[in-house]
């Protein structure tokens, strides 16, 4: 495993790290090359649990985690460092907890007993990039704990987190670490590599011409761009439909009426001067 090197990026004052999507998706490319260098030049669907046990050394559990009333649904954690995590206790029907060793994975079982493997995918992949980027500014002693015996070394994350792609509005530093992780989600299971091989073959199959599509361009183009295409790379990746869209929008396979006008007029100013 390629570990993380904290000296190539700036600190903030909390102690986290800037990280632009750029470098984010040139540090999943570089992952994936050490990993599995066919996921790069074959478009297929990158096995989150492989990755996780197999490359970065995670151990991997699935419980119903416990969720407070003001928590929302939380969907997974990732734990670096020896403690215990809250999870409900179904046959009892109470509050109970176990007990992890560090760098660790927790899923929670609903994803799985649901079938719901898109989410199952990106969640993994989510709590990867915590494991991989964020795991040695929280780790924490194994030894430190609260008065109920549950440490601070874990990060646990709602849905809402988890499919959150835009950049975040807000300055905290936990929402920001939340935005590097699902960039790195979505990153590693949609490489630009290897949508730059499934995505043209998509727009020939659908008569888009060229390598951009004008998404606002008339109620056809709006339904192949919003449903067919994504619900095709879909099928693809495991990957959601809102996912794969704004993926689609940042490698600019996707690209707005106007944004495409204001191109076009600067290319042929410049080629008139």
């Amino acid at each position: 495993m390629i570990p993380f090197d904290y000296s190539r990026f700036h600190r903030t004052k909390m102690g986290g790290i800037y990280l632009s999507y750029q470098q984010i998706e040139e540090l999943t490319e570089m992952l994936l090359q050490d990993y599995n260098p066919k996921l790069l030049t074959e478009p297929m669907a990158i096995e989150y649990d492989d990755f996780l046990e197999g490359y970065l050394g995670v151990e991997l559990d699935y419980q119903h985690i416990y969720t407070s009333s003001n928590e929302g649904d939380i969907l997974g954690c990732a734990l670096f460092s020896g403690q215990k995590l809250a999870v409900f206790d179904k046959e009892n029907i109470c509050k109970s907890y176990r007990e992890y060793g560090p760098n660790t994975v927790v899923l929670d079982l609903s994803l799985v007993e649901g079938n719901r493997v898109i989410q199952e995918n990106i969640t993994g992949l989510h709590e990867g990039g915590h494991i991989w980027m964020h795991c040695p500014i929280l780790q924490m002693d194994q030894y430190q704990m609260t008065l109920d015996g549950v440490g601070f070394g874990n990060i646990c994350c709602s849905r809402g987190e988890i499919e959150r792609f835009e950049k975040p509005y807000s300055s905290l530093e936990e929402s920001w670490r939340e935005w590097q992780a699902t960039t790195f989600a979505v990153t590693m299971a949609l490489p630009r590599k290897s949508l730059e091989i499934s995505v043209p073959e998509l727009f020939d199959r659908y008569g888009v011409k060229g390598r951009q599509m004008v998404v606002d361009a008339d109620p056809e183009s709006w339904e192949l761009s919003y449903h067919t295409i994504p619900e095709a790379l879909g099928r693809i990746y495991n990957m959601s439909k809102e996912a794969i869209r704004y993926r689609l929008e940042k490698t600019g396979f996707y690209i707005t009426k106007k944004k495409f006008e204001e191109e076009h007029a600067q290319m042929t100013l410049f080629d008139f001067l």
